[in-house]
């Protein structure tokens, strides 16, 4: 650095929890996005030490956030927990696009398996921290807190919550069979039913009820996925107590039984290996996507080739590119109905192009999506999520940083 008078340039102090830092003034602000470049430093500064205070913040961190400011290089502690790092970076306003290439990798693997171990986190549902009336929220909580800090209480009612779904389940199988020749369970034994029916609805009620009372945000809970089919398997055991309702629209309501199945999903998180699962699809979303695209643009082409190429045989059952389409995903995905096969030699030939097409196309994914849910695996087993635990040191979710995409030093 040149020399400078007093008149230049000035050299600020920083307290940061006990520890004292100096920076020349003209240095911090060549970065004046960020907290120390710009005005909304001077909130922090105490008129009486003539510093600038920071008492909540990691002093071994901050090593990292001022050479950033001299050398325009941010660097990653080799031994630093990514949380704490993470959450530095968002007080003083520096984005982790900005970690250099030497830190980068080594940060952004510490960082995505925070984000992999808070995703396995059970859900906090049974929060009370929403809008509803405190009181209302004490009481409930004062029956309900002893069952959730109880391991076996809480196991007791995670499995009874599995029996009445499963029973549910097994009741609308049941209702489905043929009984006699002419009548089906539902209509021979329709006393059971007229028994069983209420029982559920009452059951499915209180629990969406008690759902939505202690959700953090309740209009959040009834608009989820989770509340949507809960308010539709209340409603399907509603709809077998209408009377005098059309035929049609009752077996249009009646499709609202199929979201009795999809409750037992619920229940089924309670796997962290189901969880696991859960997560993979989701992290992976994007590419699914892609993969879903690109299967739709090879089967398309292939439909196109396969109507051309068999049209003109007598009696094809090429008759239009969409049913080549059936073919083609059928060979792409190697199942082989045989319903449909090419006659012409072309045909044949460009069918094994087809097939050997697919199994390329579907082994793609494969590695990412295994080496995906293993990185979850690992980390559910790491944390002992198979076995209900919770971690106190990580009540406070993380810093929830995605993956950015890396910054040239020639832009920065």
């Amino acid at each position: 650095m040149s020399t400078r008078t007093a008149c230049e340039d000035v050299r600020l102090v920083f307290n940061v929890n006990g520890v004292r830092f100096e920076a020349w003034k003209s240095v911090l602000e060549r970065h004046p996005e960020t907290l120390l470049g710009g005005e909304e430093k001077e909130e922090f500064y105490n008129i009486f030490t003539g510093e600038y205070m920071f008492e909540d913040q990691d002093p071994d961190l901050f090593r990292y956030i001022l050479s950033y400011y001299r050398t325009d290089k941010l660097h990653f502690p080799p031994t630093g927990c990514v949380r704490s790092y993470n959450q530095q970076l968002s007080f003083f306003g520096i984005m982790p696009e900005l970690i250099d290439d030497c830190c980068y990798e080594h940060w952004r693997q510490k960082n995505s398996r925070e984000l992999t171990r808070s995703k396995l986190k059970r859900p906090g549902e049974l929060a009370l921290n929403g809008v509803l009336d405190r009181t209302c929220r004490m009481k409930v909580n004062d029956l309900l807190q002893v069952a959730v800090r109880n391991q076996t209480a809480t196991d007791v009612l995670r499995y009874l919550g599995c029996y009445f779904v499963l029973s549910a389940v097994i009741c609308t199988i049941l209702e489905s069979l043929q009984a006699t020749e002419n009548k089906r369970f539902r209509e021979m034994y329709s006393w059971v039913f007229d028994v069983v029916d209420p029982f559920f609805t009452a059951i499915f009620s209180a629990e969406y009820l008690l759902r939505v009372l202690l959700a953090q945000s309740s209009l959040q809970f009834v608009r989820s996925v989770t509340g949507v089919i809960d308010l539709f398997v209340i409603l399907s055991y509603i709809l077998n107590f209408l009377r005098g309702v059309n035929s049609t629209v009752r077996s249009i309501l009646s499709l609202t039984r199929i979201f009795r199945t999809l409750k037992i999903l619920q229940y089924a998180k309670v796997s962290h290996g189901v969880r696991c699962l859960y997560h993979t699809l989701s992290t992976l979303a994007g590419e699914l996507v892609y993969l879903m695209f690109g299967i739709a643009l090879v089967s398309v082409t292939f439909a196109t080739i396969f109507y051309y190429f068999e049209k003109q045989v007598p009696n094809s059952s090429y008759n239009s590119i969409p049913s080549s389409f059936w073919f083609t995903i059928v060979t792409m995905t190697t199942l082989g109905y045989g319903d449909l096969i090419p006659m012409t030699p072309q045909g044949k030939l460009l069918a094994g192009v087809c097939a050997l097409a697919g199994v390329i196309l579907m082994s793609v994914p494969v590695t990412i999506i295994v080496t995906t849910f293993n990185r979850y695996y690992r980390s559910a087993a790491w944390k002992g999520n198979d076995a209900g635990e919770g971690d106190d040191d990580d009540s406070a979710e993380p810093f929830n940083v995605s993956m950015p995409k890396r910054i040239p030093d020639s832009a920065r």
